[in-house]
């Protein structure tokens, strides 16, 4: 009895790790959409692969193949092909040293532009309202003016 619940719990806790693993596995399509083709194209090994016959792109799925089949994560993975092909195979820059900055720079140039413009547009309008110095606007002739009295007589005879 004992060797059978103890045969049971080793099978379970097999079955367990066996589905931990498989769920951490990354899909071959995982890693061709990470990976730049080295034929020049500049596509995505899963693009390139689609678009056209590439025999680079054949050659990095094979080898990706390979490496999922010895149980390799994604990270594993990809720094595999950087240590073999350098960091331009990778379809987006790694986010970390240099290219942290290079990920960054642009959203932080966004906002310190959009800052900039909301402040010199303030600044303009509030140098506009001075030197108006409680004036009407320039465009308002004595037409308008008119207009106004006439609007407002029309108004004050509804009332």
């Amino acid at each position: 009895m004992r060797t059978k619940t103890l045969s049971l719990m080793l099978l379970v806790l097999l079955v367990f790790t066996l589905s931990l693993q498989a769920q951490n596995r990354p899909t071959l399509q995982e890693i061709k959409t990470s990976l730049i083709c080295q034929c020049g194209c500049a596509m995505t090994v899963e693009a390139c692969q689609g678009a056209m016959a590439c025999n680079p792109a054949d050659q990095l799925t094979a080898e990706a193949q390979q490496l999922i089949d010895q149980g390799l994560d994604k990270k594993a993975i990809l720094a595999v092909f950087v240590n073999k092909y350098g960091e331009q195979i990778l379809s987006a820059p790694a986010k970390k040293g240099f290219n942290l900055t290079a990920w960054i720079t642009p959203f932080f140039a966004i906002l310190i532009s959009g800052f900039s413009i909301v402040k010199i547009v303030q600044k303009w309008s509030h140098r506009q309202a001075k030197s108006s110095g409680g004036r009407k606007p320039r465009f308002a002739s004595d037409q308008n003016e008119k207009y106004e009295k006439m609007l407002d007589e029309v108004l004050r005879d509804l009332d």
